[in-house]
């Protein structure tokens, strides 16, 4: 028995499992897609091909990329590499910092927060880095400095209390210098030499060598003689010892340190005094998340003290001073959970959320003061913990992955519960994930970005103004390292052929549709067909990308499409003469409906129609092989034939025939795919077929 159907299609809910549409009613299940791959779906549902990559710069190494912005002019994309960190403005390398801190076993585990010209970017292993603009041409970097009392010189970086440094008996000591005995000159100083296997033979860490850089020793620092506490990370952190504060600038045994006096304590002979070290040390480790909420500075974990969350001084970011509790004083607490809870990153949206590897937590109080601040856990889901996954504010709600790394997480707040819950925004589409590694979100395009670890980009395109959550999947020929987005603008890292490239995808009106694409101009005089390498040493790159990666490279002359060019020896041909020529890789886009779930024998496409919206190119396969379908056939008015970008752009409806039976099994109706570097806009389709059962 034969039965017809027809079936509506405009892909506002994206790419979906197939094992995940029985489960769908018929308003979800008809407007989903079994394979969307290279195309973008706009805020209102309308999907078209995806914009092209401009190819920005080489890279000589992999890199992540960060952006500040401190103007609506003044936008930044930095590449932070192994080697070097490399600084862009509209698309030109304006600066390099020849000496990069970061090494690249961490760089998918950097956090970043800018602030005014300055950029803090932690990690648990490193020193806090602060990448400062000085001018567009002039940048620096430099550890994170804390306030000092300009009275007392003490310090007002957070410090704590280490279980390992309590009740051992430590004390100091003050030093009255003896040159005889110490063997450097009173107002002289020295460097100390290392003695190698000094623990062993219970000898000094150090001989000195005199010079004059080191100032002698004001004190000593003892512990009992039971106990082995000291070492050489112990070198440079300050310590606080009853109500004195000491920089240590020798470590001469494992009971035994020489250091200076910052602030001298009340009573030297005190007996057991508190013992408390700087929080962030080499010996503890290094901030691990920064970000600024209500006029504070709020630091989230360290290496040591991973549930931990400091807050600065009202409107003095480097002052932790936790003063006598006044409603501006800094705030110092833990997370408190039966579980132990590490914090992954802190982050501002409608509340100070605290995303842990467990759970969701959020800071409450309005003002935070000492007296009024609140910590509550919400959902209990965690984040991940191998590398760092910014959390995004999308429409009201924060985004983020959860700690399997298979479910993206929406953080909402119920207005009805008033309290925060959590939706998995993937668990139709969960086959598009794949490790991710990092993410973005384009506010303008609406689209939200993962880094796969396969090297593609899964994208999520949300606007619950017009009731649409589609996914999809970008991909290029290469993989994609990292991505960034500055307002409208999104950057890639992308490796081709071993080679690393800062290309940007390019959203504008006059869109590029090819990958890694370059723009070559010459003067009216001297228009040809030929492109000389040794004239535009760009185009040996192109034919490098060409030779080892196999990739199709097309060209753009004119505004109009020229195919495939020539590339041999050292010269590119075209088909006719331009004077601007625009070279990229091809990427197909490609385009399927959901599969139909309808139990029969056999199935046959009678007819699908499509509403297009300023297209210039169509190749389908209806069941009997890709064939191109001529838009000009549809539109023969001069709207079609005029130049603007490319051709010209046909809007409208037009309808393919079929014929043609399929078994059980190959249930997809059409599939679109084409590499054409043109326009490509669907409204809708409409499939009418009938099955046999």
């Amino acid at each position: 028995m034969q039965k017809s159907y027809t079936k509506s299609n405009n892909f506002r809910f994206g790419e979906v499992n197939y094992s995940g549409l029985e489960n769908l009613g018929s308003k979800y299940k008809n407007n989903t897609s079994f394979l969307q791959r290279n195309m973008q779906v706009e805020e209102t549902g309308q999907i078209k091909r995806r914009p092209g990559l401009k190819k920005i710069s080489d890279l000589e190494e992999n890199a992540k990329i960060i952006s500040m912005q401190t103007s609506i002019e003044d936008k930044y994309i930095l590449a932070i590499g192994e080697s070097k960190i490399r600084v862009f403005k509209d698309d030109k390398l304006i600066c390099t910092i020849s000496k990069s801190p970061f090494k690249k076993e961490i760089l998918s585990s950097l956090q970043y927060i800018s602030k005014d010209n300055k950029i803090f970017v932690t990690h648990p292993d490193i020193e806090t880095k602060v990448i400062v603009k000085e001018s567009d041409t002039n940048w620096k970097i430099q550890n994170i400095e804390f306030d000092i009392d300009s009275y007392t010189g003490e310090s007002f970086e957070p410090f704590a209390y280490f279980e390992d440094m309590q009740n051992k008996g430590i004390k100091a000591t003050p030093i009255i210098i003896d040159p005889e005995d110490l063997d450097w000159d009173q107002e002289g100083a020295g460097e100390w030499v290392l003695n190698p296997d000094w623990m062993e033979r219970n000898e000094p860490a150090y001989t000195f060598v005199e010079d004059e850089s080191t100032p002698p020793p004001q004190v000593e620092i003892t512990c009992s003689d039971i106990y082995d506490i000291f070492n050489f990370d112990c070198k440079n952190i300050k310590m606080r010892i009853g109500d004195g504060e000491y920089r240590i600038t020798h470590v001469v045994t494992t009971r035994k340190l020489l250091g200076e006096i910052i602030k001298l304590p009340t009573d030297f002979k005190e007996k057991n005094p508190s013992v408390s070290e700087q929080a962030f040390s080499k010996k503890r480790g290094w901030i691990r998340s920064i970000n600024f909420y209500q006029n504070r500075m709020v630091v989230g974990g360290s290496k040591s003290l991973p549930k931990r969350i400091w807050m600065s001084k009202t409107d003095n970011f480097f002052n932790f001073n936790l003063g006598s509790a006044y409603d501006g004083d800094a705030i110092e607490f833990d997370i408190l959970s039966q579980n132990e809870e590490t914090i992954q990153t802190i982050f501002t949206g409608r509340h100070l959320q605290v995303f842990t590897n467990n759970a969701e937590w959020i800071v409450t109080g309005f003002p935070i003061t000492p007296t009024s601040i609140q910590l509550q856990k919400q959902t209990e889901l965690g984040s991940n913990q191998d590398n760092y996954l910014s959390p995004q504010f999308i429409e009201g709600s924060t985004i983020f992955i959860s700690k399997n790394k298979s479910e993206v997480c929406e953080f909402f707040f119920g207005e009805i519960e008033e309290q925060y819950q959590t939706e998995n925004l993937v668990s139709l589409s969960n086959h598009l994930l794949n490790k991710p590694l990092e993410t973005s979100y384009n506010k303008n395009e609406k689209i939200y970005f993962i880094v796969n670890n396969d090297g593609s980009l899964a994208t999520l395109t949300m606007s619950k103004n017009y009731g649409v959550r589609s996914w999809g999947l970008w991909e290029t020929k290469g993989s994609f390292i990292s991505v960034e987005s500055l307002n409208e603008e999104t950057y890639v890292v992308v490796r081709r052929n071993d080679k690393p490239y800062l290309e940007k995808f390019d959203f504008t009106e006059l869109n590029t549709y090819t990958d890694c694409e370059i723009t070559i101009s010459r003067e009216d005089d001297k228009r040809d067909n030929i492109f000389e390498i040794i004239d535009y040493p760009e185009l040996l790159k192109i034919k490098d990308l060409k030779e080892q990666t196999n990739a199709i490279i097309l060209a753009i002359g004119d505004g109009e499409f020229l195919g495939e060019p020539i590339i041999e020896n050292d010269a590119i041909k075209l088909q006719k003469p331009v004077n601007n020529l625009r070279l990229g890789i091809a990427y197909r886009h490609i385009l399927a409906p959901s599969p139909e779930m309808i139990e029969f024998k056999k199935i046959r496409l009678l007819e699908v129609s499509f509403r297009l919206s300023e297209s210039k190119n169509l190749s389908i396969d209806t069941g009997q092989g890709i064939k191109n379908i001529s838009l000009k056939e549809y539109d023969n008015s001069e709207t079609f034939l005029s130049s603007e970008n490319i051709k010209g752009t046909f809007s409208g409806d037009i309808n393919i025939k079929s014929f043609g039976w399929k078994k059980a099994g190959s249930q997809i109706l059409w599939k679109i795919d084409d590499y054409y570097p043109n326009n490509f806009k669907v409204i809708s389709s409409l499939s009418k077929f009938i099955v046999n059962k």
